[in-house]
């Protein structure tokens, strides 16, 4: 699972270095982003910049 923040991130595909995913809508901002895997973080959290068109 992707979170943007507290949000989840539906994962369209996920290779070695790429994650495709969908968003819901969100505000423009900043949010910590991180993987979890049946539950646990399993990614260091980094700072993702949402913004719109």
């Amino acid at each position: 699972m992707v979170k943007f923040g507290g949000v989840n991130a539906q994962i369209v595909s996920w290779t070695y270095h790429t994650i495709t995913f969908v968003l819901p809508n969100l505000s423009p901002g900043q949010y910590p982003v991180f993987v979890e895997k049946n539950g646990e973080r399993v990614s260091f959290q980094v700072n993702f910049t949402i913004s719109t068109p």
